[in-house]
């Protein structure tokens, strides 16, 4: 089975939807970051701007242009704003999910395809919700170690999408360290977030430092 990830925004997009390709490739698919013919289509929405949702919209049109008979499942952002924008698109939309809760899109494929389309599945992460490893890159590798935002500034929705402020623990961003990063030797290891200083709370300077260390240190 061929599966597209599509990933519009930033890079904690596209940290999550490396997580969802290496979930989509322990059950067995040949997945391409590329929009090309496929039987599955997951497409991760941007909406930090006006173009990012009108792109995010845009892409189910091509990808149905690939492939009308494929399932399409929508996550991200912009459909956490507008799911029945996304849902209105066809109906080979299968789900549409929100910006928390990504591991849902995984659920949602290995319970796998019924007849009718699931429709929006839209559900709030209250606490930090840990992801498979992402897939695996030559040179650089990502960890996530924080998601959301308690800011709320009158320009930006991302709070009001993404939820409140919550971060990884320094045992479980230290544990992917050792899990994945450390066999390969990547030259470089970026943390991701949303918001820099959110993630201060559960991961102190001292604890921060303690991080690098550790990774500089994996054998």
């Amino acid at each position: 089975m061929k599966a597209v990830v599509y990933t519009l925004g930033c890079k904690v997009n596209d940290v999550e939807s490396g997580s969802i390709i290496r979930g989509l490739e322990e059950m067995g698919y040949n997945v391409s970051r590329e929009i090309e013919k496929a039987d599955l289509y997951i497409i991760n929405t941007c909406a930090v701007t006006a173009e990012a949702e009108r792109k995010s919209r845009q892409t189910v049109g091509k990808v149905f242009k690939c492939n009308p008979e494929a399932k399409i499942i929508i996550c991200g952002c912009a459909s956490e704003k507008s799911p029945a924008d996304f849902l209105e698109k066809g109906h080979t939309v299968y789900a549409v999910t929100g910006a928390q809760r990504k591991n849902k899109v995984l659920e949602i494929i290995k319970n796998g395809f019924e007849k009718d389309r699931l429709g929006v599945c839209i559900e709030e992460e209250k606490r930090y919700e840990e992801m498979p490893l992402p897939e695996c890159l030559k040179t650089r590798n990502f960890v996530k170690i924080q998601d959301g935002c308690n800011r709320f500034c009158s320009y930006c929705v991302i709070p009001y999408l993404r939820g409140r402020s919550r971060s990884r623990s320094l045992e479980s961003a230290a544990a992917w360290w050792h899990r994945d990063s450390a066999p390969v030797c990547y030259k470089w290891v970026t943390s991701c977030v949303i918001r820099v200083s959110g993630s201060h709370r559960r991961l102190p300077r001292r604890s921060r430092a303690r991080l690098r260390r550790a990774c500089l240190n994996s054998k």
